[in-house]
């Protein structure tokens, strides 16, 4: 399959997981080395000024590779529900190799909340589609959680 443009990440790190934001305006990149990348899509097809914004983390480092990553849904489900505030703009999932499970704010570039779970990998992960307030996650240990978007705790 041919390509229509391609990135380098930093230090050659493995890209392990990407996902678009709902208006297709970033696209975000884990990688091997537990740094989130967000790209400007477009940017992508002009090589020469392609911006990789600073790295999610911004001096609060996770301890291990990030292995999927979720945009939440567009903020016109959260205008349905009545919330018209932008507080839930702009927020990605991130789930990571040792467990954890965080939730960041992309416009400030901030974890908002965190959970692990010990020994248990989370591989997968995602929120629900109508911007409600769950978010479902599997890994390792062959369970899918069905957790709180708004305190990042399992429900069922």
């Amino acid at each position: 399959m041919d390509s229509l443009a391609t990135v380098s990440v930093q230090n050659s790190a493995d890209v392990l997981t990407v996902d678009f934001s709902p208006d297709g305006q970033v696209l975000t990149a884990g990688t091997s080395d537990c740094t989130i990348l967000q790209l400007l899509v477009d940017r992508l097809f002009k090589v020469s000024s392609v911006v990789l914004n600073s790295s999610m983390t911004s001096g609060e480092d996770l301890r291990s590779p990030p292995v999927c990553v979720r945009f939440a849904p567009e903020a016109q489900s959260m205008q349905r529900r009545g919330d018209t505030s932008a507080a839930g703009r702009n927020l990605m999932l991130v789930a990571c190799a040792d467990g954890g499970v965080s939730q960041w704010h992309l416009g400030s570039a901030r974890r908002l909340q965190s959970a692990r779970f010990e020994n248990n990998p989370i591989y997968a992960l995602d929120f629900a589609p109508d911007g409600g307030d769950f978010v479902a996650a599997g890994g390792h240990d062959g369970l899918v959680r069905i957790l709180d978007a708004r305190h990042i705790e399992t429900v069922v």
